[in-house]
């Protein structure tokens, strides 16, 4: 009797390990024909349009990267969608909350209505970069304010930007995990000041000027607080 119970359910788990094993590998296969396919694009653009090798490194990094990273950004997004509406808010405040209250004003403002950054954190969205790429340059139009979430980068003042290597790596500020980039388009039209490159493969969240906003906005306390700040 024994036997009759427990082997229906072995074979059950069995086709169910199966499955999933075939599953990953038909993902798996897919995800390296992307980036071959990528990769034999690259050569042939690369060719035609005759690219210094440094620049066809830093692409070809960038695709390999990229999937990976991609899948991973899918998975997250099909889980949020899965969520209600207060599930997303709490989940987005637990990824996000400790990152942006790092910054002196974000942690007065939770003291004072933690509703406000719980509301906030859903405006925010993960971006991933990979070594060597240019994030922005001088006179650029800004539009978001950066969080790192991990990884390196390097800002150089476009004063400094005339210097040579080694003496622009003394001039230069190294930007990790914990620091904001661009606050200031929060409270004004700015543009940028300065080159802002990655130096190792990372993320940071992306918060943007109008959304901020809006939301600030729905919240006459910390309106005030910010005109304040600002």
């Amino acid at each position: 009797l024994f036997a009759v119970i427990v082997l229906p359910i072995t074979l059950v788990f069995t086709a169910i390990f199966i499955g999933s094993t075939t599953m990953l590998m038909q993902h798996s296969t897919a995800f390296a024909r992307d980036v071959v396919g990528q990769r034999s694009a690259l050569r042939t653009v690369a060719r035609h349009y005759k690219f210094p090798p440094e620049l066809c490194v830093r692409i070809r990094h960038f695709i390999e990267a990229d999937k990976s990273l991609q899948d991973l950004r899918e998975r997250e997004c099909r889980l949020l969608k899965e969520l209600s509406p207060e599930l997303q808010r709490d989940l987005k405040m637990q990824i996000y909350g400790a990152l942006i209250t790092r910054h002196s004003f974000m942690k007065f403002l939770i003291s004072r209505n933690p509703p406000f950054v719980r509301h906030l954190c859903t405006a925010l969205a993960t971006h991933d970069f990979v070594a060597g790429e240019l994030i922005f340059n001088p006179g650029d139009a800004c539009t978001v304010v950066r969080f790192i979430v991990e990884g390196l980068l390097l800002y150089t003042h476009i004063r400094d930007l005339s210097i040579s290597k080694p003496d622009r790596l003394d001039a230069s500020l190294k930007v990790g995990r914990g620091n904001c980039v661009s606050e200031p388009v929060l409270w004004t039209q700015w543009e940028h000041c300065g080159e802002l490159a990655s130096l190792s493969v990372g993320s940071y969240a992306l918060l943007e000027n109008d959304r901020f906003e809006e939301i600030v906005k729905l919240y006459p306390m910390v309106m005030w607080l910010s005109v304040l700040y600002s």
